[in-house]
């Protein structure tokens, strides 16, 4: 786990044991994030928090980014997310562990009055920091 950031940024330190050391920091690009994927059978387009959908067919998105809250009218018959159903006409806070950084959502409507919506963080990159260390001529 890295440290808090000092006002949105990571101050590094390094000092070499040996003459020609080297230090390297690399932030790969941020996973990729199709128009749609399929996962557990089905095609799941991509959609960008905050989402709403009204409408009255069954929708199946998925959401790159952090999930705050959800809520849905009494015109759903179900939603699904990563595969764990909720109850419709509801809000809930905890959401199932993510799946690849990604969350599978299918909604069920009663009918054309059906509506929900999902609020959080929308996709941002997420960099993974590697520190190689090069020792050239270490004992």
């Amino acid at each position: 786990s890295l440290p808090a950031k000092i006002d949105g940024h990571y101050y590094i330190y390094y000092m070499a044991s040996q003459p020609g050391a080297g230090m390297q920091l690399e932030a790969p690009a941020p996973p990729p994030n199709p128009d749609t994927i399929e996962w557990n059978g089905n095609t799941y387009s991509k959609a960008v928090l905050p989402y709403a959908y009204d409408g009255g067919a069954v929708t199946r998105v998925y959401v790159y980014g952090k999930i705050s809250d959800f809520s849905s009218n009494n015109f759903i018959t179900s939603i699904s997310i990563n595969g764990q159903s909720y109850a419709p006409n509801q809000t809930y806070t905890t959401m199932p562990p993510s799946i690849d950084q990604k969350f599978f959502i299918t909604i069920t409507p009663k009918n054309a009055k059906g509506h929900f919506e999902i609020n959080g963080i929308p996709e941002l990159p997420v960099y993974i920091l590697n520190i190689k260390v090069l020792l050239e001529g270490a004992l």
